[in-house]
């Protein structure tokens, strides 16, 4: 029997079973744990080090390359990435997601701690830093008026600032 044919001679029935399923989703719906900011891992790590003075190739041998050379035997790494710029070196290191962020990221530290020897001594030490959202900002505003810069600063800093923090 097709459902028209069920719906024509049983009416009663078919409207039963759709008010029951109405009535659970709206139970479900009640129920259901909405949270504004969920508790969500990254299994990425950066790395990030400064070299005052040296060149983006410079950076890429000198500081990249041992970094890399360290990191890429860890296990479960998925992509491991480097962007090198005047004077800065930053290292991503992505993992599969079933791996532990803060194993990782204590792996990685050991591997950056035996790539610092084989680094320049005037390098900054590599900052071993995981990808958090919940450390990102949730609002970004920017200012302009026709005030010199001292002023603006001070006026955002003093006034702006403390009456956006008072907001619930």
């Amino acid at each position: 029997m097709d459902l028209a044919k069920l719906s024509i001679s049983r009416p009663t029935f078919v409207t039963c079973i759709i008010i029951l399923m109405l009535a659970v989703g709206l139970i479900c719906m009640n129920r259901l744990g909405v949270d504004l900011f969920p508790d969500v891992s990254f299994p990425v790590v950066s790395v990030n080090t400064t070299y005052p003075g040296a060149g983006p190739e410079e950076i890429e041998t000198l500081v990249s390359k041992p970094i890399e050379d360290e990191v890429a035997s860890i296990s479960g790494l998925k992509r491991l990435t480097s962007t090198n710029q005047e004077g800065v070196s930053i290292v991503v290191a992505e993992f599969n997601s079933d791996t532990d962020v803060k194993f990782a990221e204590q792996q990685i530290r050991d591997r950056v701690s035996a790539a610092r020897k084989k680094m320049p001594d005037d390098a900054d030490l590599p900052i071993v830093r995981r990808i958090d959202p919940s450390d990102l900002p949730v609002l970004t505003l920017s200012l302009s008026a026709d005030l010199p810069p001292a002023k603006l600063f001070d006026l955002a800093n003093e006034i702006i600032k403390p009456k956006l923090e008072q907001v619930s």
